[in-house]
């Protein structure tokens, strides 16, 4: 089953996620995964991402429309540091 099945306009469809069971399983899956802070991938190897989750709850910012603004126009919020854990390449 191709992305367009789960996804319009960039949003999934509610009926989807009631209609598909492999959605919800896919959901259940993924809070899982959070409230666990590790999965094991396909190889049976263990990913431990509690670190990382942490990271990014701990330096999540919320920023108003207006601080947005600033973010887009200047490329980043003044005083916000560069660091090679918040570098993004595009």
């Amino acid at each position: 089953m191709n992305i367009e099945y789960f996804v319009n306009n960039g949003q999934p469809e509610r009926e989807d996620f009631e209609r598909d069971p492999r959605l919800v399983l896919l959901a259940q899956e993924t809070l899982s995964i959070l409230d666990n802070g590790r999965y094991y991938n396909r190889f049976g190897h263990e990913v431990v991402i509690a670190p990382d989750l942490r990271y990014a709850v701990q330096n999540t910012r919320l920023y108003t429309p207006e601080q947005g603004q600033v973010l887009l126009a200047d490329g980043r919020p003044s005083g916000y540091p560069i660091t090679s854990r918040n570098k993004y390449y595009v």
